[in-house]
C-alpha cells in the first residue's frame, strides 16, 4: 500500500471547541491503520468561521482552505478541490473516527472492488431516546446503503465524474451523493459499502442544543416539502443558525 494516497477533508464552521480533538483522533487512527505521512494528507475547509477554527486547524498541521459561501456541500467540494489523494474521506469536525473504523476503510480502499461508502454510528453511552434515533438511522443506512454525512469516503475519480456533492442542496447532500456514487459503482463494477463491523463516534450535540419541538419542526418541514426545505438555508436552522 505504499502507493495509497488518501485526502481527508474536514469542513468546519465555528468549530473551535471540537476540531482539535477531531483532528487528533484522525491522526491517531491513520497511524494505527499503518498510513505514513507520505500516504495521506489532512485538509480543513474553513467555511467562513469567525472564531479560531482556522488557526487551530493550521496549528494541528492541516492544510487550511477558505470557503466564503456558507453551505455544507460547497465546503466539502472546496476542501476536495486541490486534494491529491486517490481516495477522499470526508469527516465532520465534531467527529472522532476510531482506529478500527479507519482500518476497515483502508481494507475497502485496497480491495479494488469498492467505490466508496460510509459507516454506522456508535450509540454507546447515549440516552435511551437518542439510542432509538441512532438505531433507526443505522437500520436505514444498512438496508438502503446511505452514508452518514459525518463519514463519507469515495474514489477520487468517482468524485470528479459526479462533480462532487450537489451544490443545489443545503442538507441531506450526503444521501444524494451516496445514491449517485452507488450508481457510478454499478456502472464500473464496484460496490458502495456501509461499514458495519466498526462504528463511528460523532457528536450528538444538536439534541442538546435544540428543543424536541425545534427538531421535530425541522424534520416535518423537510418531510412535507423536501424540495423547498433542502434547497435553501432559511428552513434549516439546525445546520446554519450557528448554534454551537
Amino acid at each position: 500500500m505504499s502507493r495509497l494516497k488518501l485526502s481527508v477533508i474536514v469542513p468546519a464552521f465555528n468549530e473551535e471547541k471540537l476540531i482539535a480533538g477531531s483532528l487528533a483522533a484522525i491522526r491517531d487512527s491513520m497511524q494505527a491503520a499503518g498510513l505514513t505521512d507520505s500516504q495521506w494528507e489532512l485538509r480543513v475547509c474553513d467555511n467562513a468561521s469567525d472564531d479560531a477554527t482556522a488557526r487551530i486547524a493550521a496549528a494541528a498541521g492541516a492544510i487550511v482552505v477558505y470557503e466564503a459561501q456558507r453551505q455544507i456541500s460547497v465546503a466539502r467540494n472546496s476542501g476536495a478541490a486541490d486534494a491529491t489523494g486517490e481516495w477522499l474521506l470526508f469527516v465532520d469536525a465534531d467527529t472522532t473516527p476510531g482506529a478500527a473504523l479507519v482500518c476497515a476503510t483502508r481494507r475497502l480502499m485496497e480491495s479494488e472492488h469498492c467505490c466508496g461508502g460510509g459507516a454506522l454510528v456508535d450509540s454507546t453511552g447515549l440516552s435511551a431516546p437518542t439510542r432509538v434515533l441512532v438505531g433507526i438511522w443505522n437500520t436505514f443506512s444498512r438496508i438502503f446503503g446511505f452514508a452518514c454525512g459525518a463519514y463519507v469516503f469515495c474514489r477520487h475519480d468517482a468524485f470528479t465524474d459526479l462533480e462532487g456533492f450537489s451544490v443545489d442542496m443545503y442538507a441531506a447532500e450526503e444521501l444524494d451523493f451516496s445514491w449517485r456514487l452507488r450508481q457510478w459503482g454499478r456502472e464500473h463494477g464496484k460496490r458502495f459499502v456501509v461499514i458495519t463491523n466498526a462504528r463511528l463516534l460523532t457528536s450528538m450535540r444538536k439534541l442538546d442544543l435544540y428543543t424536541p419541538w425545534e427538531i421535530l419542526s425541522t424534520f416535518l418541514r423537510v418531510v412535507l416539502n423536501p424540495t423547498r426545505s433542502l434547497k435553501g438555508r432559511q428552513l434549516l436552522d439546525h445546520w446554519y443558525d450557528g448554534r454551537r
